[in-house]
């Protein structure tokens, strides 16, 4: 088994993190190839760990912010075995799922023992390959495959998928596969996941045509504009649950989404009249909006920031037709001082009924200074910095809309987020 004192460097296929010894993944071609070439069924029946110092445990399956279950096999290898194979072939991670109607569903995993420095006997290397399943009973074989020495170690595990406890959309996993290799990526695509074949289905009948507008925040609030755990914290909420309501069937009624940039005050993204979503496009306007760098007229408007808010919302309740629903999607927002907060006020009545969804996976802790060495950018904690916490009770965009008697739903979990959208949805069947 791998020692348990020392470090354990993680890395998720197919992401090449770590040039020395990431495991890296295969084109379908080049994997299927690999699967060809070893008797991987007969090892399995073998049932052999190998001479590898190694372990692999598969978690225990969970509800994603993508409204799938999911779960992920993690593989620790001891990193003595990479050091004393380096230079010679590569290390094969293969990976197989197989269902109870003896479907199969593979994975790969590359780790070029060319470039393994020796410095890597020091840690233990981790890697995690996710997928999202059905509920049902699963089968779950690894297999270590050194290619210059023809060793090999495989190890296998079962997986029990529960459905969830009084699911409120549990018609939505209809036609989805039992198992669905779940990619991994950098942000954007990480939020929307858009190789992904597989697709939730959420439908509902209004008594009549609605025009749907969903508008998300993308800019957390303005002490945390700079920060791109926040953002990546906040968008990997919120793009997964928009784009999940984007693609909901609502009979005879049209559906609109924007992306509203408070910072900038701008609409960085608007479609009309949805039937797919243009991913291409939306990934352009969210590569953009990266929070560490804000220009100088944007820094000198700042404080306007509260009524470009209110001026969109006011575009979309007052418009015609008057049978319209308006979802919101953000974080809980706090302004700088000084900013105009005066809540919306109606020119007429409306009809226009407002939810408010707000994401909060976890308190917002944001720390401020330098970059942690070697983060990519990425801010992390270091002795010294402040913390900064934003809570529901402190948002203070909540009262702008008061006028709307907006339906507010606070989001902390994957569950309440589905419990969020069966409630809208059910209350859109009544209108």
């Amino acid at each position: 088994m791998v020692s348990h004192n020392k470090d354990v460097l993680w890395f998720a296929l197919p992401f090449l993190a770590f040039a020395a010894a990431a495991p890296q993944m295969r084109m379908n071609e080049s994997r299927d190839a690999e699967f060809a070439r070893v008797p991987l069924n007969e090892w399995v029946a073998e049932g052999k760990p190998g001479s590898f110092k190694w372990s692999m445990h598969v978690a225990k399956p969970q509800l994603s912010v993508h409204q799938r279950l999911s779960s992920q096999v993690e593989v620790t290898i001891d990193g003595v075995e990479l050091a004393k194979r380096r230079g010679h072939g590569q290390f094969l991670i293969f990976v197989q799922i197989r269902d109870a109607k003896d479907n199969v569903y593979r994975d790969l995993g590359n780790i070029d023992l060319e470039k393994v420095e020796e410095g890597v006997k020091a840690s233990n290397i981790g890697f995690s390959d996710s997928a999202f399943f059905l509920p049902g009973d699963y089968r779950v074989d690894v297999a270590l495959y050194a290619t210059a020495t023809k060793e090999h170690g495989v190890r296998k595990a079962n997986l029990h998928v529960a459905p969830l406890a009084a699911d409120p959309l549990a018609a939505s996993w209809r036609n989805l596969p039992p198992v669905e290799i779940r990619p991994v990526g950098e942000p954007p695509d990480s939020w929307y996941l858009p190789s992904v074949k597989g697709r939730v289905q959420f439908s509902t009948a209004p008594r009549q045509p609605l025009r749907i507008d969903l508008i998300a925040n993308i800019t957390p609030s303005e002490s945390q504009s700079g920060s791109l755990r926040v953002q990546d914290r906040n968008l990997g909420f919120i793009i997964p649950a928009l784009k999940l309501l984007a693609q909901t069937e609502f009979k005879d009624s049209s559906l609109n989404v924007a992306l509203m940039d408070l910072v900038r005050q701008r609409v960085t993204f608007k479609q009309e009249n949805v039937d797919d979503l243009d991913w291409p496009t939306m990934r352009k306007s969210l590569a953009a909006a990266d929070p560490g760098v804000i220009d100088v007229k944007s820094l000198e408007n700042r404080r306007q920031n509260a009524r470009f808010f209110l001026r969109e919302i006011n575009k979309r309740v007052g418009e015609k037709p008057s049978s319209r629903v308006l979802i919101i999607f953000s974080s809980a927002v706090a302004f700088d001082s000084g900013q105009d907060m005066e809540p919306l006020r109606l020119e007429s009545p409306t009809d226009c009924h407002v939810y408010y969804i707000r994401f909060q996976s976890e308190p917002a802790r944001v720390f401020y200074g330098p970059e942690r060495p070697g983060s990519r950018g990425r801010r992390g904690p270091m002795p010294g910095q402040n913390v900064s916490l934003i809570s529901p009770e402190m948002d203070h965009l909540a009262p702008l809309l008061k006028a709307l008697s907006p339906k507010v739903f606070d989001v902390k979990s994957a569950i309440e987020m589905r419990r969020a959208i069966a409630s809208i949805l059910n209350d859109i069947a009544a209108l």
